[in-house]
């Protein structure tokens, strides 16, 4: 007998997230083509699924496949190896009926038993033996090897990302480059909070590294998020390129942390604190990118600053500082140690994150302003 894999399809029903993969390109420019999988093919497309929407549905993938004339065989696919943990799982047995030409298109193979919700978020690499038997019981021989790039996320990406229009023009579907690094920065979370925290944390470290650092010296511009967000040039400077360079403000952190957050499921937005009548003085912190904890910028103040936040972004919301370090807990009481605001209430009580950041007798000036509240378009 003489079979062959033509072709693999994950995103096989762009209308639903449950049964299927998630519609994503690979960045601004180029699209996820498919099917995801081709032999012999130089580079292969990655597939993304979603915890929430996959949890307890029947997932498939789709395969064109080639065999012997009128041959009636059952097909699987099943992890290339025992010793690799492969979160896609094995396949169901599948009978495949081959008509005279021996070409069969769009077979349907559900998942048995993915691994997404045990895994949690995620960047795998995923591997299937496929195999072929004789209807009935006998052994299986395998006649077939693809290689695979998941990502998995905890639902469905929220804004700037989208899921329609499944068109080439949409760049705000999710991007694989995107996912590439999100997924490893919140990789194992199983929860939006964690994911966004784990993020905010791997944004604020890239200012240990030399990538990024607050621009104190170049009056504080917004460098990559105004008036949306280059996210290209972003992926540059953190593959390794020039992008736009390393200086950035709350604004770009505020934009990094929420847009890649969002695309493995938080719900996080840009929004800003400040008053119309002065600026607000701030308790010492560590800006990123900085060594060690001083006032903001020499002056120790803040006109306006920026977070990633959650739902309305007032007082009683949480949000996501990748700016800066403060220290922990707040003045009057006694220093004792660095603390990186993400997942913290803004200011409805007291030792919140207004009184980590701003100093006693300006907390009446730093304000919500939840009027500001935006997700950046990606480009």
């Amino acid at each position: 007998m003489t079979f062959s894999l033509a072709g693999l399809t994950f995103n096989h029903d762009p209308a639903s997230s449950s049964v299927s993969a998630l519609n994503i390109r690979l960045n601004a420019i180029h699209e996820v083509s498919t099917p995801e999988w081709l032999p012999d093919r130089a580079v292969q497309f990655p597939a993304a699924y979603s915890i929430s929407d996959t949890t307890g549905a029947r997932v498939e993938v789709r395969a064109d496949l080639t065999g012997d004339p009128n041959a009636r065989v059952e097909m699987r696919a099943i992890p290339a190896s025992p010793f690799i943990p492969n979160v896609l799982g094995p396949t169901a047995t599948v009978r495949v009926n081959f008509p005279p030409n021996g070409i069969r298109r769009n077979v349907g193979f559900p998942l048995l038993g993915p691994l997404f919700r045990t895994a949690g978020v995620g960047a795998h690499d995923a591997a299937w033996r496929w195999q072929v038997r004789a209807v009935g019981p006998g052994p299986w021989h395998d006649f077939d090897v693809s290689a695979h790039r998941i990502y998995v996320v905890l639902r469905e990406p929220t804004l700037p990302w989208t899921q329609q229009p499944f068109t080439r023009q949409n760049t705000q579907l999710p991007w694989a480059e995107v996912l590439e690094w999100a997924c490893r920065w919140a990789a194992l979370s199983q929860s939006v909070d964690r994911a966004a925290a784990a993020i905010t944390f791997q944004v604020f470290q890239l200012g240990a590294i030399g990538c990024i650092a607050y621009d104190c010296t170049g009056g504080s511009f917004t460098n990559y998020a105004y008036p949306e967000f280059d996210c290209t040039s972003f992926l540059a400077r953190l593959a390794g390129g020039y992008g736009r360079g390393p200086r950035v403000n709350c604004s770009d952190c505020a934009t990094m942390v929420s847009t890649f957050a969002n695309c493995v499921g938080a719900d996080l937005w840009q929004s800003q604190m400040f008053n119309i009548v002065a600026p607000f003085q701030c308790n010492l912190t560590r800006l990123i990118g900085a060594y060690f904890f001083g006032a903001v910028c020499g002056a120790g103040l803040f006109n306006y600053h920026e977070v990633a936040w959650e739902g309305a972004c007032s007082d009683i919301e949480d949000v996501y500082d990748a700016c800066l370090e403060v220290i922990a807990p707040p003045p009057p009481l006694p220093s004792l140690a660095p603390f990186l605001p993400a997942d913290v209430a803004f200011g409805w009580a007291p030792g919140c994150y207004r009184d980590l950041l701003v100093a006693p007798a300006s907390r009446p000036l730093c304000q919500a302003q939840p009027q500001t509240r935006q997700r950046r378009m990606v480009y």
